[in-house]
């Protein structure tokens, strides 16, 4: 709701999506017939109003379920936000609207400011003019305890629409909150503000003088999304690195929706990025000459099929003879000047060169394939990061935050000895074979790479970029 009078737009009512994390992992609410449960949201404080109907109760039996208590689901949902008496609720908005356009503007610092729209003519109702329309990102701090009340009636938002999410420990004071808002002007000088999305940052410690800024929460709300918001949230926290110094940006467990976007806009700034291409180029070609019958990878090595050509793979980390690996200097460039962390560039330069690659030549194509089975044989199998017992081992999975919470379990068919050994991933107590686990793994790094690849001239041109 938008205000007091109980103006609803229907285009911003929404389902939730995720509500395990409050009802258990089955999703399911026992104990009633015909429920049904209407959330109400004051669109500035977030303060919630919740209008349960049902048509009757449903006594459990013994071996069911007991009914669940749904004034307890509420109140864990939406903790100190939910307002149980519906006048309250619409006393809430004769205060919020000053009182957030006010936070924002006396506490937040203005990240980035766009205008959107000057369009001068009558709204749909005939009673307003529309002025114009901007969209701003501000960053707030978490230890004013005024952004803290308000960012703890929005977190449930993000446990009901972002799977495997968190809540923070709002009392840390190295939490930072980066909101994006649209204000929209009307004729008499009033006009509307409305939250699209926001995000949750924490600065970590970064020896010796430095920090890493670290995205955990994100969200931006189903009714804005698809709509290059997101984007421009990741942006401003990235502004923020730059101008602070700050040693890089990484992302808490990012969804796969999240990565792609992520990957899509720092494969965007890396394009604009004047070392880089040059780079690229070099490696395309090297790429181009590479001989795919040569062994670009150690002894004890396995050989499969990508593609109809043969690809050697073993333990051992390739050695960077196509230029599959961008140089270390320029690594360090990167992260300097645009705070992208290593393993973070290691994935948009398998971008870059794919968006590179001479379609004219029949043959690159497939070396690039073959390199990248290369390099993803070379992640698994690093004999550095192995450990045995009993003919398993541990195979740690590099991320951008700490290596031990990464990892895949694998059974060795030649436990005796490390020579030649050949896993077999355990997934759920079945075993895989080491040839479908190694081709789902390349097919969907490859998915990945062709989709961002497609998507990365659009938002350019969008962006009007050359």
């Amino acid at each position: 709701m938008r205000d007091a009078g109980g103006v609803e737009d229907k285009s911003l009512s929404f389902n939730p999506e995720y509500v395990q994390h409050f009802v258990g992992e089955h999703g399911k609410i026992y104990g009633y017939k015909g429920l049904k449960i209407d959330v109400w949201l004051n669109a500035l404080s977030f303060h919630a109003y919740v209008d349960i109907k049902y048509e009757s109760k449903v006594e459990a039996r013994k071996s069911e379920k007991k009914t669940t208590d749904l004034t307890d689901l509420m109140k864990r949902i939406f903790g100190r936000g939910l307002v149980e008496d519906r006048n309250a609720f619409i006393q809430s908005f004769s205060s919020s609207s000053q009182s957030i356009e006010s936070m924002i503007d006396n506490e937040g610092e203005r990240i980035a400011t766009r205008e959107i729209l000057t369009d001068k003519g009558l709204s749909a109702q005939g009673d307003s003019e529309r002025l114009g329309v901007s969209s701003e990102i501000f960053r707030l701090e978490l230890s004013n305890p005024q952004i803290r009340d308000w960012h703890a009636r929005l977190e449930p938002l993000v446990l009901l629409f972002v799977e495997g999410s968190q809540p923070i420990e709002q009392d840390d004071p190295k939490w930072e909150m980066y909101i994006r808002v649209q204000r929209e002007s009307l004729s008499g000088g009033s006009a509307v503000c409305r939250l699209l999305g926001f995000c949750t940052v924490y600065r970590f410690y970064h020896y010796p003088d430095t920090t890493r800024l670290r995205i955990s929460q994100i969200l931006v709300f189903p009714p804005y999304q698809a709509k290059g918001h997101g984007l421009l949230l990741l942006e401003a926290v990235n502004k923020t690195a730059v101008s602070r110094d700050s040693y890089d940006v990484t992302v808490e467990e990012p969804s796969e929706s999240l990565q792609e976007l992520r990957d899509c806009m720092d494969t965007i700034r890396l394009l604009s990025f004047e070392p880089v291409m040059p780079a690229v180029k070099s490696a395309v070609q090297k790429l181009k000459e590479a001989n795919p019958s040569d062994k670009s990878v150690a002894d004890h090595s396995l050989e499969g099929n990508v593609n109809n050509e043969t690809v050697t793979t073993s333990s051992a980390k390739p050695k960077n003879k196509s230029g599959w690996f961008p140089p270390p200097g320029l690594v360090e460039e990167v992260r300097q000047h645009l705070k992208i962390s290593k393993k973070q560039f290691k994935r948009c330069w398998e971008i870059l060169l794919y968006l590179n690659l001479d379609r004219s030549d029949s043959q690159c194509e497939d070396k690039y394939h073959i390199s990248l089975m290369e390099q993803i044989m070379s992640e698994l199998f690093d004999k550095s990061s192995e450990k045995s017992a009993k003919g398993k081992r541990v195979i740690d999975i590099d991320n951008e935050y700490d290596n031990s919470k990464t990892f895949i379990m694998v059974r060795t068919r030649n436990p005796g000895n490390g020579e030649g050994f050949l896993p077999e991933a355990l997934e759920g107590g079945m075993e895989v074979s080491q040839e479908d686990q190694l081709k789902s793994l390349f097919e969907e790094r490859l998915d990945e790479i062709t989709e961002i690849a497609e998507k990365v001239p659009r938002l350019c041109k969008a962006l009007q970029m050359p």
